[in-house]
């Protein structure tokens, strides 16, 4: 009875390792497509701009300093804008697989912290408990 239930168990651990790697390679073939995105070489929105290929954001003409993390962050969301990104998605943008799990969703809303003060006043990155951010960019 217990070999049985062990070599059942193997089996599940072995399906359950085969459909994470099935959802990693969704991931990067989704990130792919949402970055390399010809369309999309930068995002404009009133005062607001920013340049998805280079390091650069400006609001009303003034540059403002982010750090590559911060761009690479809210580059992320203006290109996915009005749409939830959850942390998992950030970081594997920002870190690919470089992402050790520990803390990532704690780093993310730090970095977050720092964008929206340093976008001060424009108010464009909303959060959803649990979830992630978005960059609410509403049509006008």
């Amino acid at each position: 009875m217990n070999d049985a239930w062990r070599a059942q168990a193997i089996a599940l651990c072995a399906e359950m390792r085969q459909k994470i790697e099935e959802v990693e390679q969704l991931l990067h073939s989704t990130d792919r497509l949402l970055c390399n995105n010809p369309e999309v070489s930068e995002v404009r929105w009133r005062d607001l701009v920013i340049d998805t290929y280079a390091p650069f954001v400006s609001v009303t003409g003034s540059a403002i300093h982010l750090t590559q993390t911060e761009w690479q962050i809210l580059s992320y969301l203006a290109i996915n804008k009005n749409k939830w990104c959850h942390h998992s998605l950030i970081a594997h943008h920002v870190w690919r697989d470089d992402i050790d799990g520990v803390g990532t969703s704690i780093t993310i809303k730090t970095y977050i912290c720092h964008i929206r003060k340093k976008l001060q006043p424009l108010a464009i990155i909303e959060s959803l408990y649990g979830s992630g951010y978005r960059c609410f960019l509403p049509e006008e």
